[in-house]
């Protein structure tokens, strides 16, 4: 599927990279018949949304799991700092309750599934924000402020968005997939009517010439097979 597309795109590039050559351009452009310069427009029009869309549904989503790992590693890394830092202010408080969700180490964080590594970085965020307001100046001793709570904020906030986006990403290709075929066909047949209208521009050489070379810019490489004509753009 993937191949054959591609091969469609290339030929329908082609195509119209053949008519517009200036030279080509000087016989067609607003020429009669005149319904050939709209259908050129029609078909440049549908063709940009076929390779747009195809464009989007070959996107490597590799590069969003990258991310999405390296924005795992921060928010561990600033969850197992400010929860060493919580767990230390509680002990000195007497607070094992609040000790004991971050008296964890590195490793143990980095053991967590995304989502309970998430509700945990989460439920931090909430402690320290309550001690900021409630313990003020003694947090504060302990490094607890508001500029310590927003970087984890902002770690987690990331996070949590790109455990969103791979997923989105992905619908979003189901869809495009679902929708290429009938797209696929909308330009095949698009082009098979500017190409119905070819032949009155051939009663003279220079007409002749350019139906010629409309005809040769049809053949592409098709992958992995050759040169071979795909006659309208080939099959879907």
């Amino acid at each position: 599927m993937k191949d054959r597309l591609t091969n469609q795109i290339d030929s329908y590039r082609a195509r119209l990279a053949c008519l517009d050559k200036p030279e080509h351009r000087a016989i067609w452009l607003d020429q009669p018949p005149v319904k050939f310069t709209e259908k050129v427009a029609e078909a440049r029009a549908l063709f940009a949304e076929l390779a747009k869309m195809a464009g989007e549904q070959n996107a490597d989503l590799s590069g969003i799991a990258k991310e999405k790992a390296r924005a795992r590693e921060l928010l561990i890394e600033e969850a197992h700092a400010l929860g060493q830092i919580v767990t230390v202010y509680a002990r000195d408080h007497r607070n094992e309750t609040l000790a004991a969700p971050y008296h964890l180490a590195i490793s143990e964080w980095q053991g967590m599934r995304h989502q309970a590594m998430l509700q945990r970085a989460r439920l931090l965020e909430k402690d320290v924000a309550r001690l900021v307001t409630e313990a003020g100046a003694v947090a504060e001793e302990y490094a607890l402020t508001a500029e310590t709570l927003a970087v984890l904020t902002a770690a987690a906030d990331r996070f949590e968005a790109l455990n969103i986006e791979p997923r989105a990403a992905v619908a979003h290709r189901a869809q495009l997939t679902a929708a290429l075929p009938g797209k696929s066909r909308a330009v095949k047949a698009k082009f098979a009517e500017v190409e119905a209208l070819l032949p009155p521009f051939g009663n003279t050489p220079a007409g002749e010439s350019f139906i010629a070379a409309y005809l040769i810019s049809r053949q592409i490489i098709d992958r992995g097979r050759g040169w071979r004509e795909r006659e309208e753009g080939g099959g879907e």
